[in-house]
């Protein structure tokens, strides 16, 4: 099959690999679309993949679903958890919205009305045995779909209804030579636009504004759909970075899961802490793990990110700022540590500025040490966003979480009270030097030695 991506954005990575596998698969004569919003005048439709036959279009929803599905009052269930509207009567509605809109477009140059039926591919483990038959006739596993395209296979899985009568007189099937290039004037039209990256009705901007530096995941500025003033944060993991000898569902759980399990530790043992941390727009379940989960979190008004602040500000701050500045910074730690947390992962990107209460608000706990949960040491130094290397490494010395998170806090903290100067250089292992300018003439260099000691036994 032919077919053209419009917005792979907002197609999670397995979609994408089924719509590579459709490309190898399906008829030559066939063409589709991936990853498209179609407009008419009830607002908008997400379509995931769009198939044109030789006498129909498939409006296919791909969905990236584990376990098992089950169907109760016009919703299908989870594993036993509702994930809202049944899929498929969604996108049978979407269906006959697009057929009606094709038709008014295009049935005046084609001589006929398109037929536009919907279907629902699962790309996961789930199956739709358990769906009522009204739905399971349009619910198929990949491997059934993928089928489709030999003659027989096709009329088990599509409608039944048989439409040569239209073709009748030589007027062109839809994948033609003739058709097509009228059907694709459309899809290369106002009314379509680029499936965007988009969870939980919040869209994410074109580009990243932090991407992991192996690759491991990329943060996105987002807004709300319906209200620009509402403003979250979406990272999206790539668990393919980790290789394959990590090409575990368990392990990426581990990880993915990592923010969300520190947060209820937290709302159960603090009753501060969780006023230091993000919040979940809607809180992952292991249902969710794929290779390229996404995690969203609300960001306040008053929210800025650290790094941002210390480009932009930290040059007016006086001393007294600055002091405030470290404590604001270090607090959020010490509860941390006080709960059996160690973060693992410091860096002025994982941390948000709260101007309004004038807090550090933290995030990225995907490497964090948690007691009594599996340990992610063996794959911290491949997980950690910050750009430097730790002593720890640079030595083979043993980890001690919390020690490490001093020594990464003393970096920011460096950067805070000493405005223009770093210990950072990419790649290399930051070490205490006496500041050039020192607006506190001295009096901090003994606790900046003992935090940024080269061994961790020696650090507070």
């Amino acid at each position: 099959m032919k077919y053209q991506i419009v917005g792979g954005a907002g197609l999670h990575r397995s979609e994408t690999k089924t719509v590579d596998m459709m490309v190898k698969q399906l008829p030559d004569s066939w063409f589709g679309y991936a990853g498209l919003v179609v407009t008419d005048s009830q607002g908008s439709m997400e379509i995931d993949t769009l198939i044109i036959t030789a006498d129909r279009l498939l409006l296919v929803e791909l969905k990236e679903w584990n376990g098992n599905i089950t169907y109760e009052g016009g919703k299908w269930l989870q594993n036993g958890k509702p994930r809202g509207k049944s899929p498929y009567q969604i996108k049978r509605e979407h269906a006959l919205r697009l057929k009606d809109l094709l038709q008014e477009e295009l049935s005046r140059k084609l001589g006929y009305f398109l037929h536009v039926e919907a279907h629902v591919v699962l790309c996961g483990t789930a199956g739709p045995e358990n769906l009522p038959s009204s739905e399971s006739r349009y619910v198929h596993t990949r491997d059934e779909f993928l089928t489709i395209g030999n003659p027989k296979n096709y009329e088990k899985l599509v409608q039944d209804t048989n439409f040569s009568h239209l073709f009748e007189g030589g007027k062109p099937r839809p994948n033609s030579d003739e058709a097509l290039p009228i059907i694709k004037s459309f899809f290369e039209g106002p009314k379509v636009r680029p499936l965007p990256l988009k969870e939980s009705g919040y869209l994410a901007n074109d580009k990243p504004f932090f991407s992991h530096p192996h690759m491991v995941y990329n943060e996105f500025r987002a807004t709300h759909k319906d209200n620009s003033q509402h403003r979250g944060l979406l990272r999206q993991w790539n668990f393919d970075a980790l290789g394959v000898a990590n090409a575990m569902q368990t392990l990426w759980t581990e990880i993915a899961l990592r923010e969300t399990r520190v947060g209820r530790l937290v709302r159960h043992g603090s009753a501060t802490m969780q006023d230091y941390m993000l919040r979940a727009v809607r809180e992952l379940s292991e249902e969710d793990i794929t290779d390229d989960a996404r995690e969203l979190y609300e960001l306040r008004r008053s929210f800025s990110r650290l790094d941002e602040i210390l480009d932009s500000e930290a040059d007016g701050w006086s001393k007294s700022d600055r002091i405030d500045r470290v404590r604001a910074l270090l607090a959020p730690f010490s509860e941390l540590h006080s709960l059996g947390i160690g973060h693992c992962d410091i860096d002025p990107h994982n941390l948000w500025y709260a101007g309004d209460q004038k807090s550090i608000v933290v995030t990225g706990f995907g490497a964090a040490s948690l007691e009594g949960h599996n340990s992610l040491e063996a794959l911290r130094p491949t997980l950690q966003s910050a750009p430097y290397t730790l002593p720890e490494d640079a030595f083979e010395e043993a980890v001690e979480p919390y020690r490490l998170d001093v020594f990464m806090l003393a970096v920011i903290a460096y950067r805070i009270c000493f405005a223009g100067e770093s210990l950072l250089t990419p790649g290399q292992m930051p070490e205490w030097r006496a500041p050039l300018t020192d607006p506190f003439s001295g009096i901090l260099n003994s606790w900046f030695e003992q935090a940024l000691n080269l061994e961790p036994s020696k650090r507070f």
